[in-house]
């Protein structure tokens, strides 16, 4: 990881948290479905992978609170650590048969079982995410690189 985000590239740490919060943002703007492959030609065709990008999305939130962990406020880890608890499928089975009962679970063939528990911790990243941005902003951690726009108003406001 050193040779790829470093002082050679030029970034520094907060630069770093900014990109991969933009990549996740990039990410989540497109539609979210699962991988498949595609095939393309003939005489052979060619077989791609398309990534499943909910995946990539869960993944990249995931990492970002990896990264951000040293950061956490009492309040950050409170949620950080209900989040790794509620993520486990374990935790989304049994949350699954609350929600539609144990019978019906039972009915449910394994890829609709499997859709639901992706549902599920794409729910989860997507809290897990937007309360990472919350921590950001308590500790003003991004502030020279995300808020300079909002800081220039208040700049503005107090000459006035």
């Amino acid at each position: 990881m050193g040779d790829y985000y470093g002082k050679k590239d030029g970034m520094s740490w907060r630069e770093i948290i900014l990109e991969h919060v933009r990549k996740i943002l990039e990410c989540s703007r497109t539609e979210f479905r699962g991988g498949f492959w595609n095939e393309s030609g003939n005489n052979p065709p060619i077989r791609t992978y398309i990534f499943d990008t909910r995946a990539t999305y869960i993944n990249g939130v995931n990492s970002l609170a990896d990264v951000l962990l040293p950061f956490f406020d009492e309040d950050m880890q409170k949620v950080f650590d209900d989040h790794e608890e509620k993520v486990t499928k374990e935790k989304i089975k049994e949350q699954l048969e609350e929600d539609y009962g144990k019978e019906e679970i039972d009915r449910i063939e394994t890829t609709a079982l499997k859709l639901q528990l992706v549902k599920y911790r794409l729910a989860y990243a997507r809290k897990l995410f937007q309360e990472l941005n919350k921590l950001l902003r308590r500790t003003d951690y991004l502030k020279s690189a995300i808020y300079q726009e909002e800081d220039d108003d208040e700049e503005e406001e107090e000459k006035e």
